[in-house]
């Protein structure tokens, strides 16, 4: 990298982008699993389902065009800032994931975008250019 960022604060990026991920699972497990939660209804879920579709979809092709984006790139600042950008794809399924866990109490979505997240993690690694 050119000195803005080291592969070190790379790591502790990826490391905060999946921590801020796992803590709204955590916080989904408690809420939803207090007797007072009351569920979205089932036609709010299914949109919600659909939504989460079609960000999944777009998430992971957009991953696909950040990886290759970054491997073409002429500059470690441009590599830098499409890495970054493909790292969040990946965590914005996640935490749209986290959403309909927190809404509905079902978990299998935010699993799924937890997935993609490290799916983004190992297709867009860390740039160990200098």
């Amino acid at each position: 990298m050119n000195g803005n960022a080291s592969p070190e604060t790379l790591k502790l990026i990826r490391v905060a982008l999946t921590a801020g991920v796992l803590a709204l699972g955590v916080a989904a497990f408690f809420i939803t699993g207090r007797a007072d939660h009351e569920p979205s209804t089932a036609e709010s879920a299914n949109t919600l389902r659909i939504v989460f579709s079609a960000l999944a979809i777009g998430g992971l092709i957009g991953i696909g065009v950040f990886r290759a984006m970054a491997s073409q790139a002429a500059d470690a600042q441009r590599a830098l800032t499409l890495v970054l950008s493909g790292w969040s794809l990946g965590e914005g399924v996640a935490l749209f994931g986290g959403v309909y866990y927190l809404l509905t109490g079902d978990p299998l979505l935010y699993i799924v975008g937890v997935i993609i997240l490290f799916v983004a993690f190992l297709l867009i690694p860390v740039p160990e250019r200098s």
